[in-house]
Order: C-alpha cells, then structure tokens, then sequence
C-alpha cells in the first residue's frame, strides 16, 4: 500500500512539473486532478498515428531511428526544463 502512495505523490508531482513544460515537441499538459479516487491527466489531443500503429505499419526501431527520436526528445526537455518546477 505504502509503494502505491509513494507512485501517485510521484506521478501527481510529474505529471504537475508537466503542465510547466511548453515545446512544439512535447505534448501539452493542461490539469491533472483525482475525481471518486480516480487519478486523471488532461493532455493535448496531438492528430496522427499512436505508437504502436506506427511500430506495426513501419516495423521497429533501429538503434540510429530510436536514437535521433532520443536526442530530439532530450533537446525538448532542456529547451523547456528551466520553465519547470520539476525536482528529482
């Protein structure tokens, strides 16, 4: 019970650093909230193909694809990072 609380204080406190985070490549944050015990976060409608129909449709990553979405991933955090009151 006690590693449940400790994941949801730490999703809550991510998913709160989130609404923080404004780059063309991270999808936008808008509320994170608890209704009837149920966790909730509220997130920018982003059009196109979900993950996994991608991976079926084109097959898997190779190591140069996934690192290029990586590095481009890694810039967007700390282009918008020091918007964020996110902490570790």
């Amino acid at each position: 019970m006690r590693q449940n609380d400790d994941a949801m204080r730490r999703f809550r406190r991510e998913a709160l650093s989130a609404t923080q985070l404004t780059h063309p490549n991270i999808v936008g944050v808008y509320d994170v909230g608890q209704s009837q015990e149920m966790n909730y976060i509220v997130m920018e409608y982003v059009e196109g193909t979900d993950l996994k129909d991608y991976v079926r449709q084109r097959g898997a990553f190779t190591s140069n694809r996934s690192s290029s979405y990586h590095d481009a991933n890694c810039f967007s955090y700390c282009c918008s990072s020091s918007k964020s009151n996110y902490s570790s």
